[in-house]
């Protein structure tokens, strides 16, 4: 996490790459082929929202409190997500898909911020792992 901490664009990128696969993903298990004009229709109202709720909270500037504003960042990011896509896009909102992007968004921001933290701390257990005969 602390190159995340200096180069916070990475967080901003994979967030952005979790937006994406969110939209790709249902695509595809839709069954979907529309051209590309179907994904900017369906990825917009989420991701401008998404930035727009996470710039306030300071998800990508401050270090304290991550989990309350990424938490928020969530919550209210993909809600007003939601909120636009019916309201600017006249689409359909199931409640079924109100779901699977709660669930989804929320486990892979979450789920590459835990794996980003726990790769040092494994590489750094590594490192302190005596070899066989007593060597480092």
């Amino acid at each position: 996490m602390r190159t995340l901490r200096r180069f916070p664009g990475i967080a901003v990128v994979l967030d952005a790459l979790c937006l994406i696969i969110f939209v790709v993903a249902g695509r595809q298990s839709h069954g979907l082929d529309s051209g590309a004009g179907w994904f900017f229709v369906v990825l917009w109202p989420i991701a401008v929202t998404w930035f727009a709720v996470a710039l306030p909270v300071r998800l990508y500037t401050r270090t304290s409190r991550r989990r309350v504003r990424l938490i928020a960042t969530v919550a209210l990011g993909v809600g007003l997500g939601l909120v636009v896509r019916i309201v600017v896009t006249h689409r359909d909102t199931p409640v079924a898909f109100v779901l699977v992007a709660y669930a989804f968004i929320t486990l892979t921001t979450v789920g590459w911020r835990l794996a980003a933290a726990a790769v040092p701390r494994m590489l750094a257990r590594r490192r302190h792992v005596s070899l066989p005969g007593g060597r480092r």
